[in-house]
């Protein structure tokens, strides 16, 4: 039987490739004549309607100084509910109908991945793709790829090169879910990316390397919960439990504080615990063995900015898009990448936050009043101590 589904969702996947995935390739993304193709990952802002005036105006300024190509919405956007307050009748559509505005009118293209959030209170993934698509017109380029998939909004966006002849990169966009729960339904943790969104990936990487002359297309992926290898990478792994230093999960006791694995972060912060999904199906194994990918961006985990590699592929969190406390406000922001073609199994990746934007000249941020010019003196001194403690932690782990 498993084996007879098997060959069912193969069959379902190369007919949906052909009518779907094709239909994608239609040269929307490319990179720019200088070689370069800039994304912006946006994620975890938790927009209620009216968006606070700080947020919304480091938005807009963000947009205008970087002028993406592409942003990625990366899950738990808008995640305010039906109920009406004395603005809106629909906090919910009216926050992405607001979101979608300030993309389309600088005409910027936008896809999104689900998170935790977005199908909860009464929600459900395929209305919140809807009101993208509604208000994002031709700008939102998410799709279902595979509807059988588990999840919802599973597909990838090829990025064409700077003369239109061929993918030189491609974009894997998975819903990562929301919860999983025991046999008594308990909520027990987080979900994860399942086997056959894996298969779904594997497949497409194939035909696509296929394409390419039998050359792997260098990639990425974006979902919003992380990887689970990531406690190994980041947490020692004691033989006992630790009370309240420490957590067990996937049958390990793991040393959460006071000192991470400092020596393997390669850039970023890390300020909280990651979450990552309560079961491990393979997925990074899968993509170590598929050797396209390059890095996997996840959100979630609001204040960690850390880039992790874990076996060749880096593992990177995105802060969140929000307002956070004075002494995180330097991990609140967006993430911003830059492809070469030239060069594409290397890229930028850097935080631009809401406190870089607020020190740039003619900045209107801190005259909404959510953000303070004392909020912006004590971040600045904050990550200076933070940033040196980590230089000093990570000589002393080395």
């Amino acid at each position: 039987m498993k084996r007879l589904l098997s060959v069912i969702l193969a069959i379902v996947m190369v007919f949906c490739f052909t009518v779907t995935g094709f239909a994608k390739e239609n040269k929307t993304l490319r990179f720019n004549d200088d070689g370069k193709f800039t994304i912006v990952h946006l994620t975890d802002s938790h927009l209620d309607y009216p968006i606070q005036p700080f947020l919304r105006q480091y938005i807009v300024e963000m947009l205008d100084t970087v002028k993406p190509d592409l942003v990625v919405l990366g899950g738990d956007v808008s995640t305010e509910g039906f109920a009406p307050n004395e603005v809106s009748e629909n906090p919910l559509e009216d926050s992405i109908k607001d979101l979608c505005t300030m993309l389309v009118e600088r005409e910027i293209y936008f896809t999104v991945v689900f998170g935790n959030h977005d199908c909860q209170g009464g929600r459900t993934a395929e209305m919140n793709f809807d009101l993208y698509r509604k208000y994002g017109g031709e700008y939102f380029l998410a799709y279902d790829a595979v509807p059988e998939l588990t999840g919802y909004g599973t597909h990838d966006l090829p990025i064409m090169s700077s003369d239109g002849k061929k993918v030189a990169f491609n974009l894997y966009m998975i819903d990562s879910g929301d919860c999983v729960f025991d046999e008594n339904g308990n909520n027990i943790g987080y979900d994860s990316v399942h086997p056959d969104q894996i298969e779904w990936y594997k497949q497409r990487a194939n035909q696509l390397k296929s394409e390419n002359g039998g050359q792997v297309v260098p990639s990425m992926v974006f979902q919003h919960i992380i990887v689970q290898e990531i406690d190994d990478y980041l947490f020692y792994s004691v033989k006992n439990s630790a009370g309240a230093l420490g957590e067990e999960f996937d049958g390990r006791h793991y040393l959460f504080t006071p000192i991470p694995k400092i020596h393997n972060i390669k850039d970023g912060f890390i300020m909280e615990k990651p979450c990552p999904g309560y079961y491990n199906y393979g997925q990074l194994e899968a993509m170590k063995e598929t050797g396209d990918v390059i890095a996997v961006f996840s959100g979630h985990d609001h204040s960690n900015t850390f880039t992790v590699n874990i076996d060749g592929i880096d593992v990177v969190n995105t802060g969140g898009c929000k307002r956070q406390a004075s002494l995180r406000l330097f991990t609140s922001g967006v993430r911003v990448i830059t492809l070469d073609e030239n060069n594409p199994t290397e890229y930028e990746s850097s935080m631009y936050t809401v406190m870089d934007a607020a020190k740039k000249d003619g900045s209107q941020i801190l005259s909404q009043g959510d953000v303070k010019k004392s909020d912006v003196i004590i971040t600045g001194m904050w990550e200076k101590i933070f940033t040196l403690a980590m230089q000093v932690f990570y000589f002393i782990n080395k």
